[in-house]
């Protein structure tokens, strides 16, 4: 312990007295260090634990529904209250979300809530910060109650203790609060985080709308499952397939071809962004090797102005171990501060995430921190980062030609330190140029990804106002006509060419429904997906988004309930 303590002193000393060499090697390696801790951090809550909450995750599972044509669909109620039923190998909830209006004492506020099944939070093994989570018995008889986000509850109600047992109003209809979640949990859509979770079957009552649960048509519920002690996935996938497909047959429900198991991360936000993570992550490595090599060549340098140090030592009767562990230790020092400088780059950095989140009209949040596996990968990446460049400089430092150093003077006849040094530069060097070649690579194609055809013109020039009428309890004839006035005032306005509005619009988030659809004259193949995308809108809105209409007419003020029914088809749905 003594030895070592003079060995940190000594190497502190050493730091010191080149404090120029110093300072460039810790910004380097902290630089370095810190990039990769931040994209770590990202990995970690992204990929590796995007439900940090969740008991078990690598046993969740996401259930989907085997459509025609080999593709997925969501899940209707009906066929869910079925496959949970039947099911012996897992079990199985689903989820979907929606926006509502909670009225306060500063009026209505937009809301986000998960409608789930009675068997959600138990599923995901989560319990309750306060009060109880939802049950199956809040499922079967519509309970009107809620279970609020940590987020919501802290933001909004102060973090009170007390509200459990209190009354709200969501859209319009009383709800009781029967528990807070966890602070770690969100809900089960990565990225978002939501306010309120409520028992699935009494979201059409609060939305207003006719009922589509026994409708096993209406598959919009995201399923999610745990698999049974000693289940294995593929055990899993045979019994929930044949269950799906027995359903279907007793149902006579034609299209619904069977489920679908997989882990949960192949969908949603972990596996979009896995590949580019794992992408930068490897470009992070690099420039990590980029910076070892450039401190272990100046290493090697400041060896030469220390070979006469070291031949006395050796000539004292100094160990070549021990004058490896002395220079190891230096290097460690050095990696150390780089390591201090590295994790705080990655608590500035973790949160630069946000600036690649597009608007959106959802509740984005991350909750990315650096906990104790992002600061493990920082320390051992702090230890292996000593190693990649203080073990080679200290091999070579220790073997000096004794004569020469003693003398001080440069040896001859030792062409391997150069060679060293020539590799290292080398090694930069090469690895230099394949991040300007990726990098200049990633700028042309973001370059070319700006003229790209996306079907409108001069997205510069259209203004986004996202609205939901519901949410001051508009009924759907009532928000049509209300619509319709304001597109008016709006085309009014001064500097307005044209207004519109949709449901959905190009690369925009939500709104989108798809139907199955029967086109007169045209024979599907066998198990061809009649499946079709489609988004609701008014006059006005082609002209708004620059969509140019090559064949026909859009829409005008004599398409109106009551006339002829008609459509707009892209191309690849015409083909």
């Amino acid at each position: 312990m003594t030895t070592l303590i003079n060995d940190l002193r000594y190497s502190w000393r050493q730091l010191r007295r080149t404090p120029g060499l110093t300072l460039v090697a810790v910004l380097s390696l902290g630089l370095a260090i810190g990039a990769n801790t931040t994209v770590f951090t990202w990995l970690e809550r992204f990929v590796f634990r995007p439900l940090p909450a969740v008991e078990q995750y690598d046993r969740l599972v996401a259930v989907r529904t085997r459509a025609p044509g080999d593709q997925e669909w969501s899940i209707s109620y009906p066929s869910f209250r079925d496959w949970r039923a039947q099911s012996r190998s897992l079990d199985l909830a689903v989820t979907r979300f929606f926006q509502g209006g909670l009225k306060g004492e500063r009026g209505t506020q937009r809301v986000w809530a998960q409608a789930v099944s009675g068997n959600y939070f138990d599923v995901l093994g989560v319990g309750p910060r306060l009060g109880r989570t939802l049950q199956l018995e809040d499922e079967t008889k519509a309970a009107p109650v809620a279970v609020l986000g940590y987020g919501f509850w802290r933001d909004h109600f102060g973090g009170d203790s007390g509200v459990v047992g209190r009354s709200l109003s969501l859209n319009g209809h009383p709800i009781s609060v029967v528990g807070v979640a966890p602070p770690e949990f969100g809900g089960t859509v990565v990225g978002l985080s939501f306010d309120l979770y409520i028992p699935l079957t009494i979201e059409p009552t609060l939305t207003a709308r006719p009922s589509w649960l026994e409708n096993r048509g209406w598959e919009s519920y995201e399923g999610v499952a745990r698999l049974h002690q000693g289940v294995t996935l593929a055990q899993a996938r045979t019994e929930l397939d044949g269950i799906a497909r027995q359903v279907a047959k007793a149902t006579g429900d034609p299209d619904a071809l069977g489920a679908l198991v997989n882990p949960f991360g192949n969908y949603g936000g972990p596996a979009v962004l896995r590949p580019a993570l794992l992408a930068l992550l490897g470009i992070t490595v690099i420039v990590l090797l980029i910076a070892c090599s450039n401190v272990a060549n100046i290493l090697l340098a400041r060896a030469v102005a220390r070979r006469r140090e070291i031949g006395i030592r050796l000539s004292l009767g100094a160990s070549r171990t021990r004058l490896i562990r002395q220079l190891l230790t230096e290097s460690l020092m050095l990696a150390v501060l780089a390591g201090l400088v590295g994790v705080g780059m990655a608590a500035w950095g973790r949160d630069l995430m946000y600036s690649f989140v597009p608007a959106a009209p959802f509740p984005i949040a991350f909750h990315m921190e650096l906990n104790g596996r992002v600061l493990a990968f920082a320390c051992g990446l702090t230890g292996l980062t000593a190693l990649l460049f203080g073990l080679i400089p200290g091999l070579r430092a220790s073997r000096p030609d004794l004569v020469a150093a003693l003398k001080d003077e440069i040896g001859e006849g030792r062409p391997g330190r150069w060679r060293l040094q020539s590799m290292l530069i080398v090694g930069q060097v090469a690895l230099s140029v394949v991040s300007l070649v990726s990098a200049g690579l990633f700028i042309r194609s973001l370059h070319m990804s700006r003229d790209l055809d996306v079907g409108f013109r001069h997205p510069e020039r259209v203004l986004l106002v996202s609205s939901d009428l519901s949410l001051a309890g508009y009924t759907d004839s009532a928000a049509i006509l209300t619509i319709g006035r304001l597109l008016d005032r709006i085309r009014a306005l001064p500097g307005v060419e044209a207004a519109g509005a949709a449901s959905m619009v190009p690369l925009g988030f939500g709104g989108g429904s798809s139907s199955g659809t029967e086109a007169e004259g045209y024979l599907p193949a066998a198990g061809e997906n009649l499946s079709v995308e489609r988004a609701t809108v008014t006059p006005g809105y082609f002209e708004a988004m620059g969509i140019p209409i090559l064949r026909g007419r859009g829409f005008d003020q004599e398409d109106v309930p009551g006339a002829l029914p008609v459509a707009v088809v892209n191309e690849a749905f015409a083909a």
